[in-house]
């Protein structure tokens, strides 16, 4: 029963903390959707008056939700950066579980993300060009970005505890998550190196949720490229949670 108590005050405490972190971050919440809705909005507008085809529809709504995940990436990475600026703050969370630490950092960015493809969703349902969209494919490969960056936060905070190039190291986050991810470039274009990007977890989430889009249920039966990224999260959760736990002991220590 106790357990039970102390697990529920835990869960308040960390949507409390969750709206605390909304209401801080306001700003940088409000600048995600209002861009990423404009772009969107602006792009269909171009393609409507412009008259595309099919395949270019499809092409743009594809790069643009590469684009719309990247940028809310980048603007987490940032928001995480300003409320860890504090040195060895990391180390420091013992009367909290970490799992609790991290989604009370996660919950308003997800909620905001999860809300923003709902609206794309939505609108793309209205327009007249035929779009495959699978809003269980969607729903299954959101899921599935959400696993992916719990480990890579962990990874991230830990990294920023050890390093003086704080504000670099975002930058290179960035540009990785950027060029190795179909915004720039599509698929289709790599031809044989498409093999090597399936080890690559975040070209997984990314493109899953880009095909759902405009592909439909394309990549949620791929069975082994699923098979392949819950191995890597796995790999990711355990070596992210034993360095955390190795590296706060050391820092007790001291």
């Amino acid at each position: 029963m106790d357990t039970i108590k102390k697990h529920y005050n835990l869960l308040l405490q960390m949507f409390k903390r969750s709206f605390l972190s909304f209401k801080t971050n306001f700003q940088l919440h409000l600048m995600f959707n209002v861009i990423s809705l404009t772009l969107f909005i602006l792009l269909t507008i171009f393609l409507k008056l412009k008259g595309s085809d099919e395949i270019f529809w499809h092409t743009s709504v594809f790069r643009l939700i590469g684009f719309i995940l990247w940028f809310w990436v980048t603007l987490l990475l940032i928001q995480l950066y300003r409320t860890n600026a504090n040195k060895n703050s990391l180390w420091k969370l013992s009367s909290t579980p970490l799992y609790y630490q991290l989604f009370s950092r996660l919950i308003p960015h997800f909620y905001s993300l999860y809300i923003h493809l709902l609206i794309i969703y939505i609108f793309l349902r209205l327009l007249s060009i035929d779009f495959n969209l699978s809003i269980v494919s969607i729903i299954f490969f959101t899921l599935m970005f959400t696993l992916l960056m719990m480990p890579l936060i962990l990874i991230y905070f830990i990294i920023l505890q050890l390093i003086s190039i704080e504000k670099i190291f975002i930058v290179m986050c960035s540009l990785i998550m950027l060029l190795t991810t179909p915004i720039f470039w599509l698929p289709n274009s790599l031809g044989r190196f498409i093999l090597l990007m399936n080890i690559n977890p975040l070209y997984y989430t990314v493109n899953g949720l880009q095909s759902s889009y405009v592909l439909g249920y394309d990549q949620l039966f791929n069975t082994v490229i699923h098979v392949l990224f819950i191995s890597i999260i796995i790999m990711l959760s355990i070596w992210s949670a034993y360095s955390y736990l190795g590296l706060k002991k050391l820092s007790q220590d001291e």
